[in-house]
């Protein structure tokens, strides 16, 4: 069967025509009422049946287990102590990942150096292109306190002229 023939079949069929024939079916059925009663009855019971037990009820609360490493009482003094031999290890971290990146960056210039890759035209492309990303995000930043500074001189003017 060709899908023309699937086509004109859809073509030829009158979805009003369909709609008004069930309507003059239900009035002209004398069991159309236990009809619907069973058919709903047999729905509900199938769903039943296919609804796992685990969705029937909310699951429980979970009892949550606070975990902390550090002793109890801190003083302020112990809690920036911590922190800045925390940020002195992070500082080292970052060290080392921007290392790493230098090192990676060198060797991508080496490489497109080799393979004949104007390097130093993709670098200022790479540079203007960051620069205009960093003067649409300083244009987006104004606008933000342009419209945080206009919102309070409204809130301003409102609450002075009550």
């Amino acid at each position: 069967m060709s899908s023309f023939t699937r086509m004109s079949f859809i073509g030829q069929v009158s979805f009003r025509g369909a709609l008004w024939g069930l309507i003059d079916q239900w009035k002209t059925n004398p069991h159309r009422w236990p009809t619907l009663a069973v058919s709903i009855a047999l729905t509900a019971i199938v769903l039943y049946a296919f609804i796992p037990k685990s969705e029937r009820a909310p699951p429980e609360a979970f009892e949550v287990v606070y975990i902390s490493t550090f002793e109890e009482g801190r003083t302020d003094e112990q809690i920036i102590e911590s922190n800045i031999a925390n940020q002195k290890v992070q500082d080292e971290y970052q060290a080392i990942r921007d290392e790493n990146a230098q090192v990676v960056k060198d060797a991508a210039e080496a490489i497109g150096r080799a393979t004949g890759v104007d390097v130093d035209a993709m670098k200022a492309e790479a540079a203007r292109e960051q620069a205009a990303a960093e003067r649409e995000r300083e244009r987006q930043r104004t606008e933000i306190m342009t419209r945080a500074a206009q919102s309070k001189q409204d809130q301003a003017g409102t609450i002075g002229g009550q």
